[in-house]
């Protein structure tokens, strides 16, 4: 029996609820105190007998090392292992919570073009793994976990040969595995290569198809289901399900195969095999990326959709279908751009000409578009950013999408690559972390793609920066707040600054109000630094840190979109507006209403939202019409909105 390590410390981690458990472990929702982030934390524990107990941990450390070194899109990334005690170890990895292939079987038989989809994705991640000579060995329908979008991640490598530590599983004829997806080799405790995870990839595609597995687990039990495999071949998939192609039934009934020898020799022949019937082409470089808007993904989550999962996917499919000819063109045919290395300028130096507008429509033909890969758009800064960005382009009739990361970093990988497989022939891009993206960027360069950056990015990957002086925003808000720190505080500041997202202009934000602070303010502190992702997250860390008796006087916030939940858990805490001064920087319309009621905000540094969202447009348009522009294009910025707060008169009268 597992322990309960609910609102446990194991760590680096603070144990929240449970979300799953298995026979072996139990994966917890987790907070990673040194990155302020939310993992799922695996507890595994084997029951160990004596003699085994000895070399666990240090075999543990030594497989672990080895999964944590696979890096690849669909495989789910470990943060960090270790042990929790002689018997005891955990996992630290990415948090999925839309469930996984498991969830998806419990509405039956899923869609034929979906259920490829999920399997191409996971079999390259298994492809990368098998490269490099790591087989899964358990793998099953709950171990192909599902982002928010529908896509695919394996999890769970090695968790099979980590058993193997103990003695009693390694005796002849236990299983190392799920039986109902574990192949006849796995089953009968013979030596097993990458082929034995094929045969599970083969049973979880016919389950997807057929809406169970190949073989069931009756009665007679292991033994039966052994005799089964050996002697029998399940029935056909497109019996049971007349949609699947011929082609697919056979591919899937040779991974199945008894005899390893029989089956493809490779998951990514399979997968190559099993898309070429449905009229797809692929390449090393291309992913069938699942991409159901919000509304769409609503109506599938209901039973009995049918119809609509058939439009999602067929869209989806087409589009899919299209990479290479999307991408085929490259910039062949194409205006080629100059962008001018070092040079920086305004507004004025990317706004299109009438006939630079025609041309950029020229070059993106009918099917072309311009997208928008955002941080987010829940924030009201971005929502007006994007507003903009959208009566911008529609006035100069050009296509503009937008792709949403919701501030997730592996979800903006995602968006980036959907943008680009969906046919994008220029991108506008605010990064969330530039170096997870790299190889994509790496390839829209490669493509002739124009790329926009909405923040400081290194390198340029033949784009163009477009963005305020983050610094000296953040230097404002600091000399504002130092300012009054020493009008009310007697000069005597305890500072805590909330940070939203890891950007680069985050940072230089927050090095900007330490700067001004010190300047404005010497004797005052830095108490805490919160580094949040959401406004939730942002709402409960202010409480939490109350909570703990945490002192402070001043709360900065570096954007308006979560100073607002910072706000409401001091009015939770019954802490007045006069024991704390609040700052934050975005000039949000909400924020700059918040200024006017006097609740808490004393100011807000405005930035201009519509007018980097216009620029943005400009820029990329005048860059697909092949037009000459600035590697650094600069926005308005740095208006302090105070709407009669003392902040002018503390302001004036501290000013050197």
């Amino acid at each position: 029996m597992l322990d309960d390590y609910s609102n446990r410390q194991i760590g680096d981690f603070i144990v929240e609820e449970q979300l799953g458990r298995g026979a072996m472990s139990v994966v917890y929702r987790a907070v990673q105190q040194s990155f302020n982030r939310r993992v799922a934390l695996k507890i595994i524990n084997l029951n160990l007998n004596p003699l085994a107990r000895e070399n666990y941990q240090p075999y543990f450390i030594q497989e672990a090392k080895v999964i944590a070194t696979l890096e690849h899109i669909h495989i789910v990334p470990i943060y960090n292992y270790g042990a929790v005690d002689e018997e005891s170890s955990y996992i630290a990895m990415r948090l999925l919570q839309r469930g996984s292939v498991l969830t998806l079987l419990e509405d039956g038989i899923v869609d034929l073009y979906r259920a490829v989809d999920i399997f191409s994705q996971a079999a390259r991640g298994l492809a990368h793994a098998h490269g490099r000579g790591i087989i899964h060995r358990d793998l099953k329908p709950s171990n192909i976990l599902l982002d928010d979008l529908g896509n695919a991640y394996l999890t769970d490598f090695g968790l099979g040969k980590l058993a193997e530590v103990s003695l009693d599983l390694t005796e002849a004829g236990n299983v190392i595995g799920t039986p109902l997806y574990a192949s006849p080799e796995q089953l009968t405790g013979d030596p097993i290569d990458h082929r034995t995870d094929i045969y599970s990839m083969s049973a979880i595609l016919y389950h997807m198809l057929t809406g169970r597995p190949p073989y069931s687990l009756g009665e007679g039990g292991l033994g039966e289901l052994i005799r089964a495999q050996a002697t029998t071949r399940p029935d056909p998939v497109c019996q049971l399900n007349p949609l699947v192609p011929a082609e697919i039934d056979e591919v899937i009934l040779q991974g199945l195969s008894h005899n390893p020898d029989d089956r493809p020799s490779s998951i990514e022949e399979m997968a190559e095999t099993i898309n070429r019937a449905l009229g797809r082409r692929s390449s090393p470089n291309s992913d069938p990326l699942i991409y159901v808007r919000e509304v769409t993904q609503q109506a599938l989550q209901s039973r009995g959709s049918q119809q609509l999962r058939l439009i999602a996917t067929m869209i989806g499919i087409v589009v899919v279908a299209a990479i290479m000819i999307a991408l085929s063109g490259g910039a062949r045919g194409r205006p080629q751009p100059s962008v001018r290395a070092g040079a920086r300028g305004d507004a004025q130096d990317v706004a299109p000409a009438p006939a630079e507008i025609e041309a950029a429509r020229a070059a993106l033909g009918s099917d072309g578009f311009i997208a928008f890969v955002a941080c987010g758009t829940s924030a009201a800064f971005h929502e007006t950013q994007v507003e903009a960005m959208a009566r911008q382009a529609a006035e100069y009739g050009v296509d503009l999408r937008v792709y949403d990361s919701q501030m997730d970093v592996y979800r903006q990988t995602t968006e980036l690559e959907r943008a680009r497989v969906e046919g994008a022939r220029a991108i506008i891009l605010c990064a969330l972390d530039s170096n997870a993206l790299a190889s994509s960027l790496e390839a829209a360069q490669a493509a002739g793609i124009p790329l926009v950056h909405m923040n400081p990015v290194q390198p340029l990957y033949g784009g163009v920066v477009l963005d305020g002086d983050h610094l000296a925003l953040g230097n404002r808000a600091g000399t504002l707040a130092g300012n009054l720190i020493q009008s009310e505080f007697g000069g005597e500041g305890r500072v805590l600054l909330l940070e939203y997202g890891s950007q680069e202009l985050i940072r230089e934000r927050a090095r900007g109000v330490e700067k001004g602070l010190s300047e404005a303010a010497p004797a005052s502190y830095i108490v805490s630094r919160l580094a949040v992702n959401s406004a939730e997250e942002a709402r409960r860390e202010v409480a939490s840190l109350i909570e703990q008796g945490t002192s402070f006087n001043v709360l900065i916030s570096v954007r308006d979109g979560v100073v607002y939940d910072a706000i409401e858990a001091l009015e939770a805490a019954g802490i007045s507006p006069e024991e704390v001064v609040v700052i934050s920087i975005d000039g949000e319309e909400r924020a700059r209403q918040w200024v006017d009621e006097g609740r808490y905000l004393r100011a807000t540094i405005e930035v201009d939202g519509e007018a980097s969202g216009i620029m943005a447009v400009d820029t990329a348009v005048r860059l697909l019409a092949g037009g000459s522009v600035p590697e650094y294009v600069g926005f308005p910025g740095g208006d302090v909105y105070t709407a009669g707060s003392p902040v002018q008169e503390a302001t004036a009268a501290n000013a050197p």
